[in-house]
Parts: C-alpha cells; structure tokens; sequence
C-alpha cells in the first residue's frame, strides 16, 4: 500500500471507508480472531489491535463502542 501521498488524520470520508472496510472484514473474512501489530506509529511505536468475536476475558462488551 503506498501511503506517501497520505499524512495526518483521516478525513471523514476516509474514517467513514475505514469503518466500512473493517466491517465488512468482519463480516467476510474474520473466522475468530485477528491480531494485527500496527509497526508504522511512530513517534510511540508500535500500536497492537485485536479484533475478535468476543470481547477479551473480564472486559464488559459495554466498554466498547459500536459502529
């Protein structure tokens, strides 16, 4: 992916495609769980995502927001 044209916060279109593409990931493609390491977040380095079917253990699903 050539992200050199792209820098600084998403636009709302582009949050808008994210949240729609990662829907559809989920729909489609996630079986049970996907864990991604996010290398290019610097200055604070590296940025760990989890997507799963459940939320992780002792954490209430209402700590997380729907989209």
């Amino acid at each position: 992916m050539d992200d050199s044209k792209q820098d600084g916060p998403l636009s709302r279109d582009e949050a808008q495609q994210f949240i729609h593409l990662l829907q559809r990931f989920c729909r489609y493609d996630l079986d049970q769980w996907q864990n991604w390491e996010v290398a290019q977040s610097a200055p604070y380095g590296p940025v760990y995502v989890m997507v799963s079917r459940q939320p992780p253990p002792d954490v209430e699903s209402y700590l997380f927001h729907q989209i």
